[in-house]
């Protein structure tokens, strides 16, 4: 399969989600030797059916590919060489170098509400992280080099009335989004669970937990 311009306009849930997962774990790679570009997405051995999905969804990109870390750590990757899809994927804010140079110059592109919820589940599949506490408390929290893109995600979060917060961890040099009010962790785990991709390891075991056994944000703060 050719590509034919397929993420020059995000305007399906599958492409916000490849566009989040993309923006937290993907690589644009320029080879100025060679004169080409490359855009890569690497995931854990365990998380490999979804590059499967998404090769036979757009099979621009290559079948997974495995490597293994001399550490003996195995991963899987796809890739495509297309200059076009390269482009396309920087006009709509997947920048190379993003934890570098270009890390506060990275963007969400304009989203519907739907979209936006896709792309954000793919973020936080690549970059994030769900918890539950020894208390039975939950939380989302999302990690990066993008001050102005988390920013921007704080914003948006918020027409949703999701309450996040946005931490710099200084001893490790990046930003951190964290969710753990309640009813925004079950609101926003509520719309993740209408999107047709995720990774199965992450957000997809809470999609039908009894949210009356878990306690509220209230409780943690009665705690400390």
């Amino acid at each position: 399969m050719q590509y034919k311009g397929e993420f020059k306009l995000i305007d399906t849930l599958e492409k916000a989600y490849m566009l989040g997962m993309l923006q937290a774990d993907g690589a644009m790679i320029i080879n100025i030797r060679a004169q080409s570009v490359c855009t890569k997405l690497k995931l854990k051995a365990e998380d490999k059916y979804l590059l499967d999905s998404i090769h036979k969804m757009w099979s621009f990109f290559t079948e997974p590919k495995l490597e293994v870390h001399k550490s003996g750590k195995k991963s899987y990757y796809i890739y495509s060489y297309n200059r076009e899809l390269y482009n396309d994927l920087t006009m709509n804010g997947i920048l190379p170098r993003k934890s570098y140079e270009n890390a506060n110059n990275s963007f969400i592109p304009s989203l519907d509400n739907n979209l936006f919820i896709s792309y954000l589940l793919g973020m936080l599949d690549g970059d994030g992280t769900i918890q539950t506490d020894k208390n039975g408390h939950i939380r989302i929290d999302l990690v990066g080099k993008t001050e102005e893109l988390f920013k921007e995600l704080v914003e948006r979060l918020g027409t949703f009335n999701i309450k996040s917060k946005l931490y710099y961890r200084r001893d490790k040099d990046y930003y951190m989004i964290r969710i753990s009010d309640k009813p925004s962790v079950k609101a926003l785990i509520e719309k993740f669970s209408k999107c047709p991709m995720c990774l199965e390891r992450k957000f997809k075991k809470y999609f039908n937990i009894d949210w009356s056994l878990v306690p509220g944000h209230d409780t943690r703060k009665k705690n400390k």
